[in-house]
């Protein structure tokens, strides 16, 4: 399922996110930042970056169809990044 608004509010996800310390990275995401060649400080500065503007869509997880996830669209050194919460 999904949807066009947001699911959560990115103001509260970023209030949340304050160190890399503080990020709760799944594993894909952790997979994810290392594939793009990233260090999970750079990957920080891109979810801190991240504005209103940058949602994509909000969908459920493949598991659990009433567990949503918001996704934001974001570069990084001209690479497409798909974030998602």
């Amino acid at each position: 399922m999904e949807k066009r608004s947001p699911h959560y509010r990115l103001s509260g996800i970023l209030a949340q996110m304050t160190s890399v310390e503080m990020m709760n990275l799944t594993l894909s995401a952790q997979d994810g930042i290392r594939a793009a060649g990233m260090v999970k400080a750079e990957a920080l500065e891109v979810v801190r970056g991240l504005s209103r503007s940058d949602f994509y869509k909000s969908m459920t997880t493949h598991k659990d169809h009433r567990v949503w996830q918001d996704v934001y669209q974001a570069a990084w050194r001209g690479k497409g990044l798909y974030v998602k919460f």
